[in-house]
């Protein structure tokens, strides 16, 4: 009975602590990732290595774990198995793949443990919710569990198909051209003049109340901004 309670316990304190990250990132509009990391093959290693030198490489991911969070992100131990959990509050898609790699990469060499090296064999699942006005803290974590008991796939990351396609639009808007950068660039590279005819066809196309607001901003720019000639 005490060990029942105690478990309800740990479980309730979870659940307190990933709601908590859920509402701050959803009071500051923010994206909140999970990973779910998982020593697979325990029993296998178990056999190979005994359970005590097992348990010694669970503790030693934790403890990678921990050393690289930031003071925001909470490390939880799931439930059942052999799975812990990383919230990561306003951790976008690809920052909470970048998490996953880094800490894959820290285990892509054998860990020496007595006389044996071991190979630690981890899966990580990547869940981002970017929307978080109906989500709850057990949607957050099933979503993220489960990507982990998905059959027939050997890959060491996992990623949600939320993760999936938040990843892909990030791509996209990245390859769109950028307008602002495009004209800077423009206006270093060429003349003033060369540069203002660049602008003229824009100019000519907007309306004359439009064109209006531009030309009192330009006026309070000459006000506020040193001329370059005064700097030399």
């Amino acid at each position: 009975m005490t060990v029942a309670t105690r478990t309800k316990s740990q479980e309730s304190h979870s659940q307190l602590a990933i709601r908590q990250a859920l509402s701050l990132c959803r009071r500051h509009e923010q994206p909140i990732s999970l990973l779910a990391i998982e020593l697979s093959e325990v029993a296998a290693l178990s056999v190979e290595i005994g359970q005590d030198r097992t348990q010694a490489v669970a503790m030693h991911v934790g403890r990678i774990l921990n050393s690289h969070k930031r003071c925001e992100d909470i490390l939880l131990r799931y439930a059942s198995g052999n799975i812990m959990l990383a919230i990561l509050p306003a951790t976008s898609a690809s920052g909470a793949r970048a998490v996953a790699e880094r800490l894959l990469s820290h285990f892509k060499q054998p860990l020496q443990m007595d006389e044996f090296q071991i190979e630690v064999p981890l899966r990580v699942g990547v869940h981002t919710s970017q929307d978080n006005r109906q989500i709850t803290a057990n949607r957050l974590v099933n979503d993220t569990v489960k990507l982990l008991r998905q059959p027939a796939s050997h890959d060491a990351i996992l990623l949600s198909p939320q993760t999936q396609t938040l990843l892909a639009n990030s791509t996209q808007a990245s390859t769109e051209p950028d307008i602002v950068n495009e004209l800077l660039q423009q206006q270093q590279d060429n003349s003033a003049s060369a540069f203002i005819d660049t602008l003229m066809p824009a100019l000519t196309a907007m309306a004359e109340e439009d064109r209006m607001v531009l030309v009192d901003r330009l006026l309070d720019l000459s006000t506020r901004t040193p001329s370059r000639l005064a700097c030399q």
